[in-house]
């Protein structure tokens, strides 16, 4: 069995990332199979299994422009 962790901070970074890159939270729920009630959990840092935040990151950077993704890993 998966063990679930609260990553407060993590959710809130990736709910602010999402935002700023302007994207789409249902349409990104509905691509990866994931309810909004999940996302919501995530973004408020509940217990959650840390997969979901690394599904999301993980789309966050297939989203970004090659100049995008250079300018966050200088960050």
């Amino acid at each position: 069995m998966e063990e679930k962790r609260i990553h407060y901070a993590l959710g809130l970074f990736i709910a602010e990332q999402l935002k700023r890159a302007k994207i789409d939270v249902k349409s990104m729920c509905k691509e990866l199979h994931m309810s909004l009630d999940t996302y919501e959990q995530v973004k408020r840092g509940l217990d959650k299994a840390l997969r979901h935040y690394i599904r999301i990151m993980n789309y966050y950077y297939d989203n970004l422009t090659k100049e995008e993704f250079l300018a966050k890993m200088a960050e």
